[in-house]
């Protein structure tokens, strides 16, 4: 809407159309989408954020892990809503709405903190962090039974952690499962948390579910309603890998010039994590693995261009056009074959 204004200076269409953008905006802040009310939103559903088969928040396949999307703040949907804040306040300067542009600012304010704090020195990117404990915890395995039972854990955590568990199932039909956890809050409250069956979810005999809660320490699992022959894995959720949604900060304009220069650097254009003979790799951490289904080695084209308008912004205009040979020298090799141009390329 900004950029049509910025060509037909259309100040009436301006002002009718501001108030329902902002509506929008608003209603991600609301609790149905900030569970946690802290003034930073989590996905509902990966599909939400253009990745269908996202190999660490979908269901689709076995390999997947299957950690719920709405239990962590991501750095694509923080990005996504502070240029959005950005836009909104050029939009109520021009329509001199001031009492919007202080409420943005402060808005846009959190955002950008928020989203400063989810850089990995580690990585040299930007992760994805517990809703309620904001961590990037690694994965523990927490141990795993065939047949209804009962996990036997016993264990105090150094970091609170978010327990989820993967039932496989050779049965045809959805089994009434039910899981019990023992544990204590980070506070030290005891807590015993009832997963009934409607929160698992399910694809092709496997049912994935992950913990409403974080924990501090975890007693046992208790589960039932599944066949003596049924397997059950129990770990904690792993938020330490990297994804097509640890770059965007860098189209938001977030990083300073020396971190940004860091992110390009030592990720972007590192051949061992993004760059790639096509262009550059959605899920790097699956690499060369033979979990990886060829779907994921795709390309999501709008989000390469994102990056690499980025990579522009940042002063980096040849290595932007270095990535950008690479992904034309697939479409042109795909074209010469069999004279189609495609939805997305196989890095």
């Amino acid at each position: 809407t900004w950029q049509l204004f910025e060509y037909s200076a259309d100040l009436v269409y301006l002002k009718n159309v501001f108030p329902r953008l902002l509506a929008f905006f608003d209603s991600w802040f609301t609790d149905a989408h900030d569970r946690d009310q802290d003034a930073i939103p989590e996905w509902d559903r990966a599909i939400q954020s253009g990745s269908e088969e996202h190999p660490y928040f979908s269901y689709d396949y076995r390999g997947s892990a299957g950690i719920d999307i709405s239990t962590v703040e991501s750095p694509d949907l923080c990005s996504y809503l502070y240029k959005e804040c950005q836009s909104l306040i050029s939009i109520a300067k021009q329509i001199d709405e001031p009492e919007s542009i202080d409420r943005l600012a402060r808005i846009a304010t959190t955002l950008r903190t928020t989203i400063e704090g989810l850089w990995s020195d580690q990585q040299a990117c930007y992760l994805h962090r517990d809703r309620d404990s904001h961590l990037f915890t690694p994965a523990e395995f927490l141990g795993g039974l065939h047949g209804s039972g009962i996990v036997e854990i016993n264990s105090e955590f150094e970091q609170p952690i978010r327990p989820m568990a993967r039932i496989s199932t050779r049965s045809e039909g959805t089994p009434p499962v039910q899981i019990f956890i023992h544990g204590s809050s980070p506070t030290g409250a005891h807590r015993v948390e009832h997963i009934l069956p409607n929160r698992i979810h399910w694809h092709l005999g496997s049912g994935y579910v992950t913990s409403e809660y974080i924990y501090k320490s975890i007693e046992q699992i208790e589960i039932s309603g599944i066949a003596k022959d049924d397997e059950v894995h129990v770990q904690s959720a792993c938020l330490t890998f990297i994804d097509r949604a640890s770059l965007l900060p860098l189209w938001a304009g977030i990083p300073s010039t020396e971190q940004a220069k860091i992110l390009i650097n030592l990720s972007l254009l590192n051949k061992k994590k993004y760059l790639s003979p096509y262009g550059l790799r959605s899920y790097p951490d699956l690499t060369g693995t033979d979990s990886m289904p060829a779907e994921l080695a795709a390309m999501n084209l709008p989000w390469l261009s994102l990056v690499l308008d980025g990579v522009v912004r940042y002063g980096k205009r040849k290595k932007a056009a270095e990535i950008f040979i690479r992904l034309m020298k697939a479409v042109i090799q795909s074209t010469n074959q069999d004279m189609n141009f495609h939805q997305s390329y196989h890095s």
